[in-house]
Order: structure tokens, then sequence, then C-alpha cells
């Protein structure tokens, strides 16, 4: 990804969310998008995603700069590729919109890492009311 970089977004960095400010010069692409994963509640306010299902999770698509994806491997504790101490893992998606196809990056949890969080089943962090 060249230039700009595609970012797909599903919990807090989304419109009206707590850390959407860190997306404020981003290009929104789309607001009604999905990818295929399996979305679940932490409980700690936030949600986290693994790669692995062919459910939906709802989110929004950004275009960003280097800088802006610094900024969110940051707050995803992302260090570079397979690192041993990443929090979540950033990879290439298919994301789905309208009639389009389009790649970007997403931050994925490693399914062993999940312990005993809720599955949200209807794929969309904005529908959960007590987050």
């Amino acid at each position: 990804m060249k230039g700009k970089i595609n970012v797909f977004v599903y919990g807090t960095l989304r419109k009206h969310e707590l850390n959407h400010h860190l997306l404020q010069n981003a290009i929104c692409i789309s607001t009604k998008c999905w990818t295929y994963g399996i979305l679940y509640n932490t409980g700690h306010g936030y949600p986290t995603m693994v790669n692995e299902s062919n459910q939906k999770v709802i989110g929004e698509l950004y275009r960003i700069s280097k800088e802006e994806l610094k900024d969110l491997d940051h707050l995803e504790g992302y260090l570079e590729p397979e690192h041993m101490n990443n929090d979540y893992e950033r990879i290439v998606s298919p994301i789905y919109f309208e009639d389009k196809t389009i790649t970007a990056y997403t931050y994925v949890y490693p399914v062993s890492k999940v312990s005993d969080y809720k599955v949200i089943g209807t794929g969309d962090w904005k529908s959960i009311s007590n987050r």
C-alpha cells in the first residue's frame, strides 16, 4: 500500500467513539462496510476481532497517512510483524461495501489470546448498549 493507506476500524476508532480523534485528518471511504471475522466484547470498553470465521464484522473504512498509521499502531500495541509482544496483529483484509471490495489494514487479536470474551453476535460494536 503505497502513499495513502486504507484501514478498516470496528471499535473505538469509529465515528463518535473514544479514539476517533486519531482519524480526524483521514478520508472516510465508507461508514457501512464489513469484513469476515468474529467480534468480541472484551468488557474493557473496546471490542476485539479475530480473523477466523465466515461471520461479518461491521466497521468503517478510512484512507490515512503513514504518520496516522504509526499512531494507530501505537494505540493497538502493534510493534512490527510477528513481534512476540504485539497486542494485535495488523493484517491486510478484503473489505466489502456497496458493490466494491478493497483491501485495507485491519487490527486483529490472536485467537489464542481470546479467553472469556463474549461474542458480539451482530458483528457491530455500536449495536451494544452498555459498552
